[in-house]
């Protein structure tokens, strides 16, 4: 039979969709086709006319078609139309869904002439179904509760809602979410309130995320981190919700914030109390830097005995002797006075004034020293002095301990060098170094020589050390050497001070640095970098001193 092509190709081809007008043949030999049809096949409308190699049968998959053949039998010889879903392979071999509906037409003795139908590719809708249904299984199947809001009550919830909340699906549907939630949320807002303004937000688009403190049917509370997102489903908003029990995490948080709470209160309390510690340190500490200025002041009055014992024991013994002449003058002259005799009496007396002049002289000068000395150390008053003066002063100090030892000290100091600074914390610093090294660097009666030297350094500085030749130290001595209370001579008379004193007084009053070089069986070398005019805030004070 032939047919018109040209007729149905003016009235079908614009429309969306494959119309086809086929023979009822076991190749379904296609008699006209839509152009469309090279959408869903990849082949055009004439390559599928009249071929039976590739007819559009031949694209339907085996098993589909044959259920397609079936359904379409079935409705001929009930005189009815069909409609029937099956896959197409593409000519690129991508797999294509259709929906096709037809009818047979019949001649006047009930025999088919040919078919006519209607095909629409429905691979998109398809394709979501498939996405829909699988979605809808992970949901139904997840863990974490989900449910979908319409209008702002419960459309559908999957399994893991109704475990969470303790309620059946009966229960929740057309339900508002405020029935899952206490009145009010822990920092006092309405629940109601606070959760209609985050649906509405979540319906207009803009994605929730927060946290809500939740109410199962029995009432018991738990914490839940939400998330409200929106979609479409045929142009009808709805709200998808996720709900995360994080009930152990919170807990852990709470427990972690108390922890830290109780930590901060110890660690408030601790500090406090080292605080304290670090007050009485401080104090132990300023009395024992006093008591160890006391301890040199007595040094200084021991060598002032020892020094002033001789110059004033001869002034003594001189004027005794003169008196005895006087004496023996005043018999003379009742019994008779010779010229020889007073002669003898003029000499006497001459030559024992002189030998008292002298050593008064020499105890007037060993007064004044001590004197000066015994301001400085006491009073750390600020004044202009020359430094070898202050030297001298301190090795007449140091010679009652000297004499005792086979030690000999030696001093190099320019006399030019004049500085504005503490002569006494100065000298307690030189006396306390020069004692360190007659107590530590060299063992009972052993000779040796410490040496004093300064010379000028950069512009408004001088450099000063003392430099013994006794045993040295070891490394590890060096680091400690000026921490509080370190000794090696512990039990044995050592405090652990002098050498904290001397840094201290150094780094701070006077304004200078110090180091020590040392090294086994040669000696030890301090050295003091001072600056010629002191610090204008150098004033010492106990709760300046540093622990170092």
């Amino acid at each position: 039979m032939e047919v018109d092509s040209s007729h149905f190709q003016s009235l079908v081809n614009n429309i969306p969709g494959i119309s086809y007008r086929c023979l009822y043949d076991a190749d379904w030999t296609m008699l006209f086709i839509s152009t469309h049809v090279d959408h869903v096949t990849g082949y055009s409308a004439t390559e599928l006319l009249n071929n039976k190699e590739t007819s559009y049968a031949s694209l339907i998959l085996e098993e589909d078609n044959v259920k397609a053949g079936q359904t379409v039998a079935a409705a001929i010889a009930r005189n009815e139309p069909w409609q029937v879903e099956y896959r197409v392979r593409h000519k690129s071999g991508q797999i294509r869904w259709a929906s096709e509906r037809g009818q047979a037409v019949l001649d006047e003795q009930g025999k088919v002439l040919y078919l006519d139908g209607f095909i629409l590719d429905i691979s998109e809708e398809k394709n979501a179904k498939q996405a829909m249904e699988r979605l809808a299984v992970l949901v139904r199947n997840s863990s974490e509760a989900m449910f979908l809001l319409q209008d702002a009550v419960f459309l559908d919830c999957n399994d893991a809602s109704l475990s969470l909340f303790g309620y059946t699906k009966e229960e929740l549907l057309t339900k508002h979410p405020e029935v899952l939630s206490p009145t009010h949320q822990p920092d006092g807002v309405a629940s109601s309130e606070m959760g209609r303004q985050h649906i509405e937000l979540a319906a207009s688009g803009v994605p929730q995320h927060f946290e809500w403190v939740h109410q199962r049917r029995d009432g018991s509370l738990f914490d839940a981190e939400v998330s409200l997102n929106r979609i479409l489903e045929n142009d009808v908003v709805i709200v998808f919700g996720i709900v995360r029990d994080i009930s152990e995490r919170k807990q852990r948080e709470r427990e972690v914030h108390e922890l830290n709470s109780r930590l901060e209160q110890r660690v408030a309390e601790r500090t406090a109390d080292l605080q304290a510690a670090l007050e009485h340190l401080k104090r132990a500490q300023a009395e024992l830097l006093q008591n160890e200025k006391l301890a040199s002041l007595g040094a200084l009055v021991a060598g002032v005995a020892h020094e002033l014992n001789t110059p004033i024991g001869n002034a003594v013994t001189v004027s005794s002797s003169l008196l005895d002449a006087h004496r023996q003058v005043t018999d003379l002259m009742t019994t008779g006075l010779t010229r020889r005799a007073l002669q003898d009496f003029l000499n006497d007396v001459g030559e024992g004034s002189q030998i008292i002049e002298r050593n008064l002289s020499r105890a007037a000068e060993l007064i004044s020293s001590f004197k000066q000395l015994a301001v400085d150390q006491t009073s750390y008053q600020r004044r202009k002095f020359n430094l070898s003066e202050v030297v001298h002063e301190i090795t007449l100090t140091m010679k009652p301990a000297l004499r005792r030892t086979a030690i000999v000290l030696e001093a190099s100091i320019p006399d030019e060098l004049v500085l504005d600074s503490y002569p006494g914390p100065l000298g307690q610093i030189l006396m306390n170094l020069i004692n360190n090294a007659l107590v530590h660097a060299y063992a009972d009666n052993a000779t040796g020589t410490v040496h004093l030297k300064a010379e000028p350094a950069e512009a408004g500085w001088l450099s000063l050390s003392v430099k013994d030749d006794g045993c040295g130290m070891e490394p590890a001595t060096q680091k400690r050497i000026f921490d509080p209370f370190y000794t090696t001579r512990l039990g044995k008379g050592g405090s652990g001070l002098g050498l904290h004193i001397v840094h201290t007084l150094t780094t701070g009053i006077l304004g200078g640095r110090i180091e020590v070089r040392s090294e086994p069986r040669i000696g030890s070398v301090f050295h003091l970098h001072l600056p010629t005019t002191a610090p204008t805030d150098g004033t010492l004070q106990t709760s300046d001193v540093p622990l170092t």
